[in-house]
This record gives C-alpha cells, structure tokens and sequence, in this order.
C-alpha cells in the first residue's frame, strides 16, 4: 500500500496500477468512493467504466447518484434516461 497522493492508497488501487483495464477493480473502487462520499472521486473512476459499457444500467445508475449528490441535476438526469 502507498501513501495518498499521485500514487496508489489502498490494495486494491495498486491492482488498478498493475491492471488498468479491471472494470471489476474499479467498480469496487467507485463503491467504496460513493460510500465514503467522494463522489467526484467515483465520476472520475467510472468514466473509464462507462467507455467499456455505456448500456450498463449499474453503472448508469451510479453516475446518476453521483452527479445528484454533487449537484450536477442535468447530469444525473441525463445518466438516468439512457437506463430508459
């Protein structure tokens, strides 16, 4: 585990380090982000996510919570339809 900054914090973002492309490390990742209300931080790691699977509703559905709690209602709207 590194320390928080430019580097990885947690075993699990050293994983990402070493597997950028592990949608499932990073789903984890946004979950724990979400419940430690860093939402920003969870909009930033699902963006990669959303490239990969752009119909995925899970995902849909954690950007929408995301964009709402940040205040970004367009957004969260926006995410929200496309689950339609």
């Amino acid at each position: 585990m590194t320390i928080h900054g430019s580097k990885p914090c947690s075993p699990a973002e050293d994983v990402l380090v070493e597997r950028p492309s592990d949608t499932k490390v990073r789903r984890w990742l946004a979950l724990v982000d979400c419940a430690t209300r860093r939402f920003s931080e969870a909009i930033r790691r699902q963006a990669n996510i959303r490239q990969n699977h752009p119909t995925d509703v899970f995902y849909l559905d954690l950007f929408s919570s995301s964009y709402q709690e940040i205040g970004n209602f367009e957004r969260a709207i926006s995410s929200l339809e496309l689950t339609i």
